[in-house]
């Protein structure tokens, strides 16, 4: 998944905050922001190098509203100019100016599986530039609209961040506030790796397991009464006719896990192919915590789902 951090006028992303972003969402970023409540959007993106991101960021001015995007590429090839934000238009190919000024521009985290490119990663353009031009550049005057904007969110599970010229910003989808700064996911939190711990009685012994926390420690022990992680291993099962690329398969089924309320964060997503009945097919390996307990869905992303643990 890609990430996007949002801060209203007068909040600032911390420098650690966008560098945890960037390396886990490393595949290009950009920013957009509004000198003034009444001015058009600025845009500048392209950014490989979380260092060159930052310096970017340094020189807007702190009192604005912005927006940082860093991407995980599922469609679009890993380019300057398939990096977010987009000024919204009715052509790909006026989306990829690396400085713009726009009236109005998107920022996206999901995957529009209806938008998605034939080429895939290979493709000059994503799919959230095409549903900004095919899909939001014609709504654009009816945005305000408060069952436009259901409809655009049951259509997707996805986040979107559009920021207009002379108008409020509009933000669709689930988000998480931090510090007075929204974000798309949990991505952008700090982790770490807890090589033992007790839990109590109800627990035991827990193994390696991933957490959030605040420390330079990999071994950071978390205070007893914190609640464990449930961890699942899950098979997902794609039929032998189905055809999607692995990148746009990960990102769907990611999107799902996140949106079910599962800790995706720390998935590690691994393929293999086999042979069954001399057909090829294959299979997504995911590691998915919960701290519900709950397991996931029988199906993801309509995919059978096998537990393995």
């Amino acid at each position: 998944m890609c990430i996007i951090a949002y801060a209203p006028e007068g909040v600032q992303i911390a420098d650690k905050t966008i560098e945890r972003m960037f390396d886990k969402n490393p595949d290009g970023a950009g920013i957009m922001w509004k000198p003034t409540p009444d001015s058009q959007v600025e845009i500048r993106k392209g950014f490989m190098k979380v260092e060159d991101l930052l310096e970017a960021y340094h020189q807007i001015p702190q009192e604005c509203e912005k927006a940082i995007h860093c991407r995980i590429a599922t469609s679009g090839k890993v380019s300057a100019g398939c990096c977010h934000p987009f000024p919204v238009r009715p052509k790909t190919t006026a989306m990829r100016e690396k400085v713009d000024r726009a009236n109005m521009a998107l920022m996206h985290n999901g995957v529009f599986y209806f938008a998605t490119p034939l080429k895939g990663m290979k493709a000059n353009y994503s799919d959230s530039m095409l549903f900004a031009a095919k899909y939001l550049y014609p709504m654009q005057k009816m945005l305000d609209m408060e069952c436009l904007q259901t409809l655009i969110e049951e259509a997707s599970s996805s986040r979107l961040l559009i920021m207009r010229y002379n108008a409020p910003t509009i933000m669709l989808g689930n988000w998480q506030c931090d510090g007075g700064v929204y974000y798309s996911n949990g991505t952008y939190k700090e982790t770490y790796t807890v090589k033992s711990y007790d839990w109590g009685k109800s627990w035991g012994k827990y193994g390696d397991c991933y957490g959030y926390g605040y420390s330079d420690d990999p071994c950071y022990d978390i205070e007893q009464g914190v609640q464990a992680p449930k961890t699942y291993i899950i098979s997902v099962e794609i039929p032998n006719k189905d055809k999607t690329e692995d990148s746009i398969l990960e990102g769907l089924i990611c999107e799902e896990l996140y949106n079910l309320g599962f800790d995706v964060t720390y998935c590690e997503t691994t393929r293999s192919n086999y042979i069954t009945e001399n057909k090829e097919e294959r299979e997504v390996y995911l590691e998915v915590d919960s701290l519900s307990g709950e397991k996931p869905s029988a199906k993801i992303s309509g995919y059978t789902v096998v537990y393995l643990e």
